[in-house]
């Protein structure tokens, strides 16, 4: 049976333009019935009719910053896949044109050499190890751990804060309820929504063509619709693990999150847990995902994307245990309108020309071929309904015509029946009961 981060990544990548992906996102409380971090912050903001458009209109805004088929990936969980293929030339660019110019929310995902989430069964093992770290006795374990990456040198790095522990029994209970392995009896940690996300620096179907991802269709765990298949223990989890954040300086933001500095304590945790397990077979690799060109917009990214990619960890869907947007306070060292000419840096403000106009193009494809689709399945169904309104027509004539024959039918049988009775009186009244008397009579000569 699919996660609910597998129904999620269904439902969002069931629309074929930004504007129809709006509903689906702001959708609040989720159709499947299932509360989510954020799910207070949205109902906030969607309180009566006119904050409800403010706040689309925004999120539609957010949208309108990234590339339609990072969209796509980011909800099914196949970025790092997409980035090795169809996206390596857009990821590329964008390092090289903007690099850690502007700010920007970037996305972390855990996979193998090929981009490939962990499997349900070494998944399973980082859990155990991941539950052990945090719990007690485990001294042994913590130090080994503990020195899989250079660092700190604090015993319990990953989880010498309680809300830290917390955080990391909330993930762990999330993806045991994603992987349908949780204990129903077992005890319910408590919430991580207070928990401390050790991200301090600045943490805050479409008409088919050419140029769309590959969507990652041959793989693995595609979602099919059909049957699962028994033999999932070995097979990469769907829809991956991720954690989404923002950075004045995405780039490098990544790149700390890589080496464990300043990092998240769950992502890193899990990591180091899959490098104690099985070497190098697993590490983490960031994607800048948007761009964002507009102040207002900068905690509003954070949250939207999170919610995209499910990286929270209240489904198993990520690592992120905060409520995405609220620590964007590395936006103030920038400069905004005024460049800075001391340090030879543009306003950031001024970076939305080019990438932001090419998404606003591709909506504008994406708006007019979902419009020519509706106009043509709307001509189809009127072509439908005329074809049958002329069969209604025909068959109306039909019986009209029937009709008037059998009236006539039914007139000519009555005129004969008139002249059969008419026939029969005088018949009856021209009637002789001597007839044979006369007869024989009139043979015989007395008439």
């Amino acid at each position: 049976m699919p996660s609910i981060r597998e129904k999620e990544a269904d439902r969002y990548t069931g629309h074929h333009t930004r504007a129809e992906l709006v509903d689906a996102l702001v959708l609040t409380p989720s159709p499947f019935l299932q509360p989510r971090l954020d799910d207070e912050m949205f109902l906030s903001r969607l309180s009566n009719e006119a904050t409800s458009r403010s706040f689309m209109t925004m999120v539609l805004k957010v949208l309108m910053q990234m590339n339609f088929d990072v969209i796509s990936a980011l909800a099914l969980g196949t970025l790092p896949q997409e980035a090795r293929g169809a996206l390596n030339t857009h990821f590329a660019n964008d390092k090289l044109n903007h690099g850690d110019k502007s700010p920007a929310v970037y996305a972390m995902f855990i996979v193998d050499e090929n981009g490939m989430p962990p499997t349900k069964a070494d998944v399973i093992e980082i859990l155990s190890v991941m539950g052990e770290y945090i719990g007690e006795d485990s001294d042994d374990l913590v130090r080994k751990v503990d020195t899989q990456f250079s660092g700190k040198k604090r015993a319990w790095r990953y989880a010498y804060k309680d809300e830290t522990q917390r955080a990391h029994a909330a993930f762990i209970e999330g993806m045991e309820k994603r992987l349908d392995i949780a204990d129903d009896e077992g005890d319910t940690p408590e919430p991580a929504s207070n928990a401390t996300r050790s991200d301090d620096a600045d943490a805050p179907k479409p008409p088919s063509n050419s140029d769309t991802p590959s969507q990652i269709t041959e793989t693995v765990y595609t979602q099919s619709g059909g049957e699962e298949d028994d033999d999932t223990m070995d097979q990469p989890i769907p829809c991956g693990i991720s954690e989404v954040g923002f950075s004045i300086t995405p780039y490098k933001r990544i790149a700390d999150h890589e080496r464990h500095m300043n990092s998240n304590d769950i992502m890193n945790l899990f990591e180091a847990s899959a490098k104690h397990l099985f070497g190098n077979k697993y590490s983490v690799e960031g994607y800048v995902v948007a761009r964002v060109v507009e102040p207002t917009l900068v905690g509003l990214s954070e949250a939207v994307i999170s919610r995209l990619a499910c990286s929270y960890t209240d489904l198993g869907g990520g690592f992120n245990a905060r409520l995405a947007g609220l620590n964007v306070q590395g936006l103030n060292n920038l400069p905004t309108i005024q460049a800075d000419a001391r340090l030879r840096r543009e306003a950031w403000i001024m970076h939305e020309a080019n990438e932001d106009m090419v998404n606003v193009e591709d909506e504008r494809v994406r708006v007019e071929e979902r419009i020519a689709y509706f106009e043509a399945r709307i001509a189809a169904r009127h072509k439908r309904h005329n074809e049958a309104t002329e069969q209604y027509i025909n068959a109306a004539e039909e019986y009209i015509y029937q009709s008037e024959r059998l009236a006539n039918i039914r007139q000519q049988i009555k005129e004969q029946n008139e002249k059969i009775r008419e026939f029969v009186r005088e018949a009856e009244e021209s009637h002789n009961p001597n007839w044979l008397q006369d007869l024989k009579e009139f043979c015989e000569g007395k008439k």
